[in-house]
């Protein structure tokens, strides 16, 4: 879906100059809706494949919702710290994704008279289940980590998404691959798109530190990436070369921050990569084209049944990890270290999601770019990457009283949100979050297959979530994992897909 719209963005982007410029009627008592540069570097990166910019338009009418106030059930919009989740600025301050949902949400509210509350909570997830327990019409939508809320669907707490009016889900300002992947028995409980940018915001990338690759006479990875040659086995070479124990003491320092206390200690040698624990091995599963999970005829899902490839690629990124990464946790405090091993050029990859370009990364002062996740090998036709597991999805409770104006919102915000789209791809990664033109081409071309694997959405038996811990601490292999998982994997994925078809 956006992949589409971002060939075109980028096609706009080489051919203007080569420079970043950030360039009714009444309603019824009812409830129901009353219907009437570099110029070498340009050359190359216009190589890639473009097509036409196309939104699809919706089909909603004029209406009047006579001052329906329509509730979104969220966390502190920035305390999150991950994915892009603010719905509802409280004003305009200058910073370019608030002011593009503020007036997009000016827009929508004016034309068709509503108003828009962010009701904020400590946890949105077990808000919505409480209050439907209690037969409480606490909100119209709730955004929750999309992992956290999969398992919850099977509660009979939300609705099937193609039963709310209004809704046309198959434009392309829904995300087509979020819904798909993750329907169950042909029922959606869990969307995403333009509306918010959750799922871009945590799509897994590759920083790559390219003052330090030109220091030690490495390749040119834009120009690797675009001949398709950007593999495991490449990047392990280049890792390897980095590797330096720079304090003189005869150990490389690793893991860099360990789980002991919840402590973090600085970084005195120079690594290949740093990694991210909890996110270890989906992208590089997805990258590969491994999948623990299918579909069925039946859009149910099934534990796939080869696992000999999965083994390879399992073995090939512990090794990765285990002897030339570090592991740097999930500890806010670790970022300032982070960062400045980044500045000292002591690591030359990171495993990292788009938001931590966003929130951590505009005051480093040495050259840096982003690459995609890498190939397993060069027979591969494109590089790909794993969904936003982490990111925010929407639900929708079924206490929902005024289901007809609700739906109508939703489809409203979701249609009219083009402008945040771009405000987020050609204003944000394209000038403010990335430093060339190539980490946008890189971006694109991490996009071209993105992967939502059940395996780390809804994680039955723990088989996602074990694999990337033992991949983290570069332990145990995948075949063990997978054989003493297998099983309480299949029977809590049996009980899930009972309970979601009676």
């Amino acid at each position: 879906m956006k992949s589409r719209i971002l060939n075109a963005i980028l096609a706009g982007l080489l051919a203007a100059v080569m420079i970043f410029t950030v360039t009714a009627c009444g309603g019824g008592g009812d409830g129901s809706v009353d219907v009437s540069a570099d110029t070498s570097a340009i050359t190359e990166a216009a190589a890639v494949e473009t097509t036409t910019a196309v939104r699809d338009s919706h089909s909603l009418p004029d209406a009047d919702l006579e001052g329906y106030n329509y509730r979104i059930l969220s966390i502190q919009p920035k305390s999150s710290g991950v994915s892009w989740c603010l719905t509802v600025p409280e004003e305009q301050d200058g910073e370019t994704l608030n002011d593009a949902v503020y007036e997009r949400n000016q827009k929508v509210t004016e034309e068709y008279n509503f108003t828009l509350e962010n009701v904020v909570v400590s946890n949105a997830m077990n808000s919505a289940l409480q209050s439907v327990k209690a037969g409480d019409d606490i909100a119209d939508i709730a955004l929750h980590a999309t992992n956290a809320s999969a398992k919850q669907v099977a509660t009979g707490s939300f609705l099937d998404f193609n039963t709310v009016p209004h809704l046309e889900l198959d434009n392309n300002y829904w995300e087509g691959d979020i819904i798909k992947s993750l329907s169950v028995a042909n029922k959606v409980y869990i969307i995403n798109g333009d509306i918010v940018f959750c799922d871009d915001d945590y799509t897994t990338f590759t920083m790559y530190n390219r003052e330090l690759g030109d220091d030690l006479g490495l390749p040119n990875m834009y120009e690797i990436t675009r001949a398709g040659q950007f593999t495991y086995e490449l990047m392990m070479d280049n890792m390897k070369l980095v590797v330096s124990d720079l304090n003189g003491d005869g150990v490389i320092d690793r893991p860099i921050f360990g789980w002991s206390g919840g402590k973090v200690s600085a970084m005195n040698d120079r690594i290949g990569m740093l990694t991210f624990n909890n996110n270890c091995v989906a992208p590089y599963f997805a990258s590969s084209g491994v999948m623990l999970f299918e579909k069925d005829k039946n859009d149910l899902p099934r534990l796939a049944a080869d696992t000999s490839f999965a083994a390879e690629v399992f073995e090939d990124v512990r090794t990765m990890i285990g002897e030339y990464s570090a592991d740097w946790g999930q500890f806010s405090d670790a970022i300032p270290i982070i960062v400045s091993m980044i500045d000292n050029k002591q690591v030359l990859f990171q495993n990292m999601v788009i938001s931590q370009v966003r929130r951590f990364f505009r005051d480093i002062t040495v050259d840096f770019g982003l690459l995609p996740v890498a190939k397993y090998d060069e027979a591969q036709e494109s590089y790909g990457t794993s969904g936003g597991f982490n990111g925010e999805g929407i639900v929708m409770p079924v206490t929902v009283r005024e289901l007809d104006k609700s739906g109508f919102v939703l489809e409203a915000l979701g249609a009219n949100s083009y402008n945040v789209f771009e405000a987020y791809y050609t204003t944000c990664l394209e000038s403010k979050y990335t430093r060339d033109i190539e980490s946008f081409e890189m971006i694109q071309l991490g996009r071209e297959r993105i992967v939502y694997d059940l395996a780390f959405f809804y994680d039955f038996g723990k088989i996602g979530s074990s694999l990337n811990s033992a991949a983290a601490k570069g332990e145990g292999n995948f075949t063990s994992i997978y054989a003493s998982l297998e099983s309480a994997a299949v029977a809590e994925m049996e009980k899930f897909i009972e309970e979601m078809t009676r």
